[in-house]
């Protein structure tokens, strides 16, 4: 009857709207509003009819469960009176059972805090001896680039040293060589006023000339102009020498000390590399360690646990002699208490 009701409504609606979309857009406008309102009318019969259909199914589901809910209670009710008849001759039997199990579990749970304990005891064994491994490794490290800085500092003061030598060494040669030069010009400029006073030259020129030859003594051979002249050419091109030398000495000594701080960098980079691997090492292997649990240490297996343990460790590393610090982060002892162990397990490790 609604659905009647709604379908006559809507005619009337429909018919009323075509005569409105008739007389504003035309025949096109009614087609489209008589489709829009035949599709409302569908979607609200067929909304009438699924809330029609769960109302129904939702009556038919609460009968079903008020009916599931009964023959449940009976169930309950009858269970309950054979429980309670059977509870009390299962009691003591319980108790007793209960009683061993406790005893089993007091018994499983010491056994287990004794091998929890040797188990953490050899992981913090091995965990001091990774640390002490990687000390030393750092300490290596450090005497290594130690030595190698001194050697730089050594080898750069012995350079320096060498090179101080050599220009001094230089500096006496040409100071020698000046002398010599001096005094050969005031050996030849001696000889010439000699020749001279013996030719009968006048007293007052010969006197002007006998003082000359300590004067030319004090002067040099910068007197002599032609000797002069070479003596200044020789010691130009000597000291153009000399600064071309010292050029390339500094050129030599820079491209050694970039050499050597590029090989120090590539040293420091492949410490540096090598040890993020050995700690990227250590950890996967500690949280594989820590993630497995027992299964990693082989615990509850039936096996020997100090098996795996002495596994973790390194057994053929050697203590560094030397100083007191290395004798006091020495592993030897735990390392051969491990081994001990692997080899002869105490009774308590096996269940």
């Amino acid at each position: 009857r609604w659905a009647k009701e709604a379908a006559e409504a809507a005619e009337a609606a429909r018919k009323a709207e075509e005569e409105r979309v008739a007389l504003e857009a035309g025949e096109a406008a009614k087609k489209a509003e008589e489709e829009r309102l035949s599709q409302e009318v569908a979607h609200a019969a067929e909304a009438a009819r699924k809330s029609e259909e769960e109302r129904v199914a939702l009556e038919s589901a609460e009968a079903a469960k008020k009916k599931a809910e009964e023959e449940r209670s009976a169930k309950e009710a009858a269970d309950a009176s054979e429980a309670a008849e059977t509870a009390r001759t299962a009691h003591e039997a319980r108790l007793a059972l209960e009683a061993a199990e406790a005893a089993k579990q007091a018994e499983e749970a010491a056994c287990r805090a004794d091998e929890e304990r040797l188990a953490r005891e050899a992981a913090e064994g091995a965990e001091f001896a990774r640390q002490a491994e990687e000390q030393r490794l750092a300490k290596e490290a450090a005497e290594s680039a130690e030595a190698a800085r001194r050697a730089e500092e050594e080898w750069v003061a012995r350079e320096a040293a060498e090179g101080a030598r050599r220009a001094e060494e230089e500096r006496l040669a040409r100071e020698a060589e000046d002398r010599a030069r001096a005094a050969e010009a005031a050996r030849r400029l001696e000889e010439e006023q000699w020749q001279v006073g013996e030719a009968g030259v006048a007293a007052a020129p010969a006197a002007a000339q006998s003082a000359q030859p300590a004067e030319a003594v004090a002067r040099g051979p910068e007197m002599d102009v032609a000797g002069g002249s070479m003596l200044r050419q020789w010691e130009q091109q000597h000291d153009q020498a000399l600064h071309a030398k010292e050029s390339a000495e500094i050129s030599e000594k820079n491209a050694l000390r970039s050499k050597a701080a590029q090989a120090l960098q590539e040293f420091y980079e492949a410490r540096k590399l090598n040890l993020a691997k050995q700690r990227q090492a250590k950890r996967a292997q500690e949280s594989a360690l820590g993630s497995g649990g027992a299964a990693a240490t082989g615990l509850g297996e039936g096996k020997n646990t100090w098996e795996s343990v002495v596994d973790l460790i390194d057994t053929s590393a050697k203590a560094s002699a030397g100083s007191t610090s290395d004798t006091l982060r020495s592993t030897d002892r735990m390392r051969s208490l491990l081994i001990q162990l692997k080899s002869n397990p105490p009774p308590l490790v096996f269940r």
